[in-house]
């Protein structure tokens, strides 16, 4: 079924903990139907960025809206992969049991999944191709497979928004093709999606649109108009290792431990 996509407005936003800081006002609009990369360096917000468009984190300041509605008035109609260091994998769940969990956003308080949930999970769980993975511990999947789980989690949700955070880490290239390749595929079927990820080259071919984030909104365009060698300097700084090959310009990381 088609998705009636959602926009993402933000209107000079600052968002942090503890009273500091860690995006600073960001004003931005990603329209409907938009497949948006957030790139930067660790720390420069991109988690605390989808937090805020997720409605987890309130702004100190400034105002967010998807859809035209306040975050929290159009939740069931987003899903979300939070980055998978967050999920303890020794938990005793099945494939099935994550999917499921995608649904409950929709069922309110105290109503138990009925036959429209289930159907809506394993559709999900058939579009990742984990059909015949569906009863195992989720602990006993690979780092791909767990990635495509919780994606169909997201799914579950039969979402008009999919936000991702890193969605590609810590999987072999493979993987990383065939997740790319899915999240074009849910783009082109009327899905709104944002993701973070350090993958540039990645943005460059699947991309529509790129967030470059350092705090503060560096660019936000076309990977064209912003996959310069000033904009991604301005963007990560001493963290970026930039490497021209003719007109192509190819990006390495230094990776840090900090925050986002």
């Amino acid at each position: 079924m088609t998705s009636q996509p959602l926009s993402v407005t933000l209107n000079s936003v600052w968002a942090g903990y503890q009273k500091l800081p860690v995006i600073k006002d960001i004003t931005l609009t990603i329209a409907a139907g938009d497949f948006v990369g957030v790139v930067g360096p660790n720390g420069c917000g991109k988690s605390t960025l989808l937090k805020v468009i997720l409605g987890l984190l309130k702004p100190a300041a400034g105002t967010v809206s998807v859809g035209g509605l306040s975050p929290d008035k159009v939740r069931k109609r987003i899903g979300y992969l939070p980055q998978l260091t967050q999920i303890d994998f020794n938990f005793p769940v099945t494939v099935w049991d994550v999917v499921l969990m995608g649904r409950y956003g929709r069922l309110g308080i105290g109503r138990s999944p009925g036959e429209s949930d289930r159907s809506a999970a394993l559709a999900a769980i058939a579009r990742v191709g984990l059909a015949d993975h569906a009863k195992l511990p989720i602990g006993q999947l690979s780092g791909g497979q767990r990635q495509r789980a919780f994606i169909a989690r997201a799914l579950a949700a039969e979402p008009d928004l999919l936000v991702l955070d890193e969605p590609i880490t810590g999987v072999d290239v493979t993987t990383q093709h065939a997740l790319s390749h899915l999240l074009e595929e849910l783009n082109s079927h009327g899905i709104t999606i944002i993701s973070t990820t350090h993958d540039l080259n990645c943005v460059a071919s699947s991309f529509n649109r790129v967030v470059c984030l350092n705090n503060r909104l560096v660019a936000f365009g076309s990977p064209e108009e912003v996959f310069n060698r000033q904009t991604l300097n301005e963007t990560f700084g001493s963290h970026l290792l930039l490497t021209a090959a003719g007109d192509q310009l190819f990006a390495g990381h230094e990776h840090s431990a900090d925050a986002e």
